[in-house]
């Protein structure tokens, strides 16, 4: 891709100084504006990518080539017979969708008459966006197969756009690569063995939260805003139907404006960088030409770093350009090597396209973005980003697949694993309610870590429309899984005292040999696999009212707060992190708070409706419970929140 300031014919030079002056034993390489990914993808076979860029078609570049490990197999689709969906999409009609937003703002097609794209080529491009974007909310393809295809897709498009290199304006004549059909770009993906990150947001805000060895800049040199010369492959990105101005049709840019474009601003916010920059080696890539002097940049490096020493090398400028000799004076691109003035002792995490790190006694940045609070998003998206081993229990009430509402689709249970196994702590446990086949596929898909499951008998019966064909159901299971053997607050219940006198020695095959023991009681019972919501309980069981006896129910599926406090207060302890990655409205949370728990929630919000008719906000009701919750602690020193009787 044709791109302002792209490093791609200077990548030898790049690695020439990083080998000479970085030395070895470097793990992570951080990209603060990767722009397209060349530099990021360049360096992926050496190092722990983290990428960084402004603009949001340039991380969906970064997050196909750079987080992707592998080519993703799209296996949903393959079973619905697409086994090649780039080339599906290549050869799919452009006259079924409604509304062609690319070809409507920027080919002869629509009222304006840009010439940025033929209208073929413009409702191509609409007709894969539109498809892409469905097959994501039919839940055909995971966030990283979206990403690939969306980056595949902005790939494509610059080779047949009538422009002269950006997109500040289109050409008045058509251009002979304009009238290629439209073809999407298979990228490349390698597995560098690491654990990539991409982020999208401002270098200086950024910079303050991550830490590594090896911090690689290249920032904007010139006046020309990236937004504006870009725009139309942000909005393909974005897909968001922006407002657009002027002749060119350019979408909003003011909140994207980079501080490196503006001469009053660049050398203040270059210096709080190099300021803010908690990394062993500096590489700066900048341009003779560029709005800071050279000198105002050695010197901002050298006051920031070690020994006040830097190490410039000069490129002549026609030979990263890559062009025909230049008439004019020749001009150089610089690279800038700095070592900071500490070495940094870094532990890498992941946190919501955060990267986690330790420095001196700093909270990790996680708990901060993360601790008691709701997340609205895709729980495989969001779960990567949370640190390793850092969860000390998993409540939640995942969909079943089996009702009727859209939302009830079973998550990728090999993936799920894959998040669970990474975050849950050591002695962490994941408590999963479950039904019927769910249950069973539940087990099967993590055997090893599976170790019983809870009868949760209900004080409802459900499955009435096939009352005359097969039982009511009465129950549901709470699955448990653990890696090794996790807390455990056994929650005793009352009976009577009883004393047996000393049993003696038994052998027995199934359990081992007994020793003689007193065998008494002073009435305290052990809870078993089976707790009760029924309004007579059965006997050595608890017993808890219905979601419907605490109030509002909001969701279909809406679990007893009592239930989760009961899990919560045999599986963790106070202060503990509770997390629930489906959380719905929130009962689990509410167990979590009101047991002195820590907690996250995640919640998709999509597709929901009350009763199949009411829009209803589940972001909204979460914290509108926990709340009111809150102002309650807030109006009294103490109290005891007796929502639910307890009968022995």
């Amino acid at each position: 891709m044709r791109y302002i300031g792209s490093k791609a014919n200077l990548l030898e030079n790049i690695k020439q100084v990083m080998d000479s002056y970085c030395g070895v034993g470097n793990k992570s390489f951080c990209d603060m504006f990767s722009g397209t990914g060349t530099v990021s993808r360049f360096f992926k076979p050496y190092y722990r990518i983290i990428s960084n860029d402004l603009l949001y078609f340039s991380y969906i570049l970064t997050e196909a080539t750079i987080e992707n490990k592998t080519i993703p197999k799209f296996e949903k689709l393959n079973r619905k017979g697409i086994k090649d969906p780039i080339k599906y999409l290549e050869t799919i009609p452009v006259n079924k969708i409604k509304t062609y937003f690319i070809a409507n703002a920027y080919s002869p097609y629509g009222k304006s008459k840009r010439m940025y794209f033929t209208e073929e080529n413009a409702k191509r491009i609409d007709s894969i966006r539109t498809q892409i974007e469905k097959w994501k909310e039919d839940n055909l393809i995971d966030v990283f197969e979206y990403k690939y295809l969306l980056a595949c897709l902005i790939e494509g498009v610059p080779f047949v756009s009538n422009i002269t290199g950006t997109y500040g304006a289109y050409l008045k004549h058509w251009d002979n690569r304009a009238f290629k059909p439209f073809e999407m770009h298979r990228l490349q993906v390698i597995d560098n063995g690491h654990r990539n990150i991409s982020f999208n947001e401002n270098a200086n805000d950024l910079i303050k939260r991550i830490s590594g060895d090896i911090l690689y800049l290249d920032p904007p040199y010139n006046e020309r805003q990236y937004l504006p010369n870009y725009h139309i492959l942000e909005t393909i990105a974005k897909y968001d139907n922006p407002e657009l101005t002027g002749v060119n049709g350019i979408r909003e840019y003011k909140n994207f404006k980079s501080a490196y474009c503006i001469k009053s601003k660049a050398e203040q916010a270059f210096d709080n960088l190099i300021s803010e920059a908690d990394f062993k080696h500096i590489v700066v890539s900048y341009s003779e030409d560029g709005l800071l002097d050279i000198k105002n940049i050695s010197d901002i490096l050298k006051k920031h770093c070690k020994d006040k020493k830097i190490i410039l090398t000069k490129i002549p400028y026609s030979m990263y350009k890559g062009k025909l000799p230049q008439k004019q004076k020749e001009h150089f691109e610089y690279i800038i090597y700095a070592k900071k003035q500490k070495d940094v002792q870094v532990y890498y995490g992941v946190v919501k396209k955060q990267v986690w790190q330790i420095k001196d006694s700093r909270e990790p940045v996680w708990k901060t973005n993360y601790l008691n609070k709701i997340i609205k998003g895709d729980c495989l998206d969001v779960m990567p980003n949370i640190p390793n081993k850092s969860i000390d229990m998993i409540l939640c009430d995942l969909p079943y697949g089996t009702t009727q509402n859209k939302w009830d689709s079973i998550i990728d249970l090999p993936k799920l694993w894959k998040e669970y196994m990474r975050i849950i702590k050591d002695n962490g446990v994941i408590a999963l309610t479950s039904q019927g086949l769910f249950t069973a596929k539940l087990i099967m898909s993590n055997e090893e870590w599976f170790k019983y499951k809870i009868i949760w008998i209900k004080s409802k019966s459900t499955n009435f429309l096939n009352a005359k064909k097969q039982p009511l159901r009465k129950h549901e299971d709470i699955c448990i899984f653990y890696k090794q053997q996790p807390t455990y607050n056994p929650q005793m219940t009352n009976g009577e005292a009883y004393d047996k006198g000393f049993r003696k020695d038994q052998y027995t095959g199934s359990y081992g040999n007994f020793k003689p023991r007193h065998v008494k009681s002073s009435g305290d019972r052990y809870p078993n696999d089976v707790i009760c919501i029924e309004e007579q309980p059965i006997e050595d069981t608890v017993y808890f009212k219905t979601a419907e006896s605490e109030g509002q129910v909001y969701h279909p599926t809406q679990k007893p707060i009592e239930l989760g406090r009961y899990l919560i207060r045999t599986f963790t302890n106070k202060g503990d992190v509770v997390l629930d990655n489906a959380c719905g409205s929130g009962s689990f949370l509410l167990s979590a708070l009101l047991e002195d728990r820590q907690y996250i929630g995640i919640e998709k919000n999509e597709d929901v409706l009350l009763h199949k008719v009411q829009p209803i906000d589940y972001i909204e009701i979460c914290n509108k419970r926990i709340n009111e919750i809150v102002s309650m602690r807030k109006k009294t020193q103490k109290i005891s929140f007796n929502l639910f009787e307890r009968q022995a």
